[in-house]
């Protein structure tokens, strides 16, 4: 199995997850509401709302690139998104499943410009390597 990369906008807090859409004109990949079972687990549910976005989720080797294509799709939505995560009481951040394959090192580098974007964005950075 190649190495792949997950990519996705994960939104959380306590609010409407239509408001988010609305807000930001993007149609989530998912949404959990307090409460719901997580997973399909019966036992473990959401303690918090949640809007989700996936972005990508492919062979991949390098989180810039990645990262590159979840910003492209923020841009044109950039100058409310931190107003609309405020306003809501929500935070954001950026969520990289990285699934590595046996022999493979994929590229975990972040460019400045990158780092940039996500602090204006108000958006956290979060890497699972497994």
């Amino acid at each position: 199995m190649p190495t792949t990369i997950r990519t996705a906008l994960v939104i959380t807090g306590a609010f409407d997850p239509d408001a988010i859409t609305r807000a930001l004109g993007l149609t989530p990949t998912r949404v959990a509401r307090v409460g719901d079972s997580r997973g399909g687990a019966p036992l473990l549910r959401h303690t918090e709302d949640q809007w989700v976005l996936v972005v990508v989720d492919h062979l991949a080797m390098h989180i810039d690139a990645e990262l590159d294509a979840l910003l492209s799709i923020l841009e044109p939505v950039a100058t409310s998104f931190g107003s609309t995560l405020r306003s809501l009481h929500a935070s954001g951040q950026i969520a990289f499943t990285v699934r590595v394959a046996e022999q493979q090192i994929p590229s975990i580098s972040i460019e400045p410009r990158q780092i940039v974007s996500l602090a204006n964005l108000g958006l956290s950075l979060d890497i699972d390597i497994i």
